[in-house]
């Protein structure tokens, strides 16, 4: 059950880190740590189709110089062209493979080395060895590396799409500057339409995630149907999702916000609003260990606004408020009239945000997450935005690092 549980977590910290390097060297420091290996090499197959040792390092945390000149290339050659994973107990008396130069030079024991496979793509092997100890390595290990390393592979795999995704938003956005230079109205069409293929692309990318997570679960349910505390696995896959419609949601009221030609507006009490947004949010956070208050003003409060889309901007800024508190933080819910405006505002004492940052952060697609460990996409506050426009209103933050945030959606009354 301990072995199952931390594959369990090892798995689900790497489908949550989409950045390339750290998901490297947290597979690396696992699989040494998990293996007893006194040398790993991650070895991947590189843009050309050649073989790229991105990390080797021993079980001291210190750099294998030159991995090229340190490693069995038979065993290595042999795994890549079979995919499947080979373990030798003591390389040097190996039938197979004693009379190889590199095994006698480097006088190489126990290894075992099995390949990085994600949908059918060979990405390349996780190389572990322990020159000092034979048969550190038995058919035991096998099993469980070769299902670590299926789960990594598609990580990895993930994590390269996410910074070649990365790469191309760049790039694109410096031609977009220079020819918004040239020709602004051209560019304005154009810069929609590139906007339209990231999001495609980017929704595409983050789906795996949770996907990712939610077949882990399914897998060690499968294999290990009789274990006790199963029901562990099982919210797993109920939070994944959640996940996943919760991002589809914000999809589709993008998407609407984008194509909205007549916006209507009827005058409403801002009251029944916010009440009929506290039934949504206490249903929707009975998990999340969050102390949630709202606080409604003495007199009604009139404003013409649209009734689904303004309970949805309140909404979206109670669940950033919830990304960014921990447990039992506290999240407070306000709606008060102040001159000729009348205002929600929503405060929480969570990890806040520097100044700099305030600016970007309604961006689309903009992330104060820049690993990617938590959800969503970076639209939740762009939605806000677009809906806080179409009402001819105005949204503003008041943040600083450790003292939490405060968001006001400020309404003509």
């Amino acid at each position: 059950m301990d072995t199952l549980h931390k594959l369990f977590e090892v798995s689900r910290r790497m489908a949550e880190t989409r950045a390339l390097e750290p998901l490297l060297e947290y597979i690396m420091d696992t699989a040494l740590e998990t293996f007893d290996g006194e040398n790993g090499y991650l070895i991947l197959y590189d843009q050309n189709n050649q073989l790229d040792f991105r990390l080797a390092r021993d079980n001291q945390g210190e750099i294998i110089h030159n991995p090229d000149s340190q490693i069995s290339h038979s065993i290595l050659r042999d795994v890549l062209e079979s995919g499947k994973p080979i373990l030798t107990a003591n390389a040097i008396k190996d039938p197979n493979y004693h009379a190889s130069k590199s095994v006698g030079n480097l006088q190489l024991a126990s290894v075992i080395v099995v390949p990085l496979i994600s949908r059918g793509n060979l990405l390349g092997a996780l190389y572990l060895e322990n020159r000092t100890k034979p048969a550190l390595f038995t058919l035991l290990d096998v099993e469980p590396l070769q299902f670590f390393a299926s789960q990594a592979a598609v990580s990895i795999e993930n994590a390269m799409l996410n910074d070649e995704l990365e790469e191309r938003v760049q790039r694109r956005t410096k031609e977009l500057a220079f020819a918004h230079e040239l020709l602004q109205q051209e560019v304005l069409e154009q810069e929609r339409a590139q906007i339209i293929s990231n999001f495609i692309e980017s929704a595409s990318h983050h789906f795996r995630t949770p996907l990712t997570v939610i077949n882990t679960n399914a897998d060690l349910l499968r294999r290990r149907v009789n274990i006790n505390g199963f029901d562990y696995y099982i919210e797993g896959i109920f939070d994944q999702t959640a996940a996943i419609l919760e991002l589809v949601d914000s999809l589709v009221v993008m998407a609407q916000l984008d194509s909205i030609d007549e916006f209507p507006l009827e005058t409403y009490n801002q009251g029944e609003i916010l009440q009929e947004t506290q039934i949504i949010t206490l249903q929707r956070t009975t998990r999340q260990n969050r102390a949630i208050t709202f606080h409604y003003p003495a007199e009604i409060l009139l404003a013409r606004t649209n009734h689904f889309y303004l309970r949805q901007a309140i909404i979206e800024l109670i669940d950033n408020a919830i990304q960014s508190t921990t447990q039992n933080g506290e999240i407070e819910i306000r709606l008060y009239r102040e001159g000729d405006t009348i205002i929600y505002s929503v405060t929480d004492d969570g990890i806040g945000m520097d100044e700099e940052i305030i600016p970007k952060v309604f961006d689309r697609f903009y992330r104060v997450d820049r690993a990617g460990t938590s959800r969503g996409f970076g639209l939740g506050l762009a939605i806000v935005q677009s809906i806080m426009d179409l009402h001819n209103g105005e949204i503003n933050v008041t943040s600083a690092p450790g003292r939490g945030s405060t968001f006001k959606l400020i309404l003509p009354a």
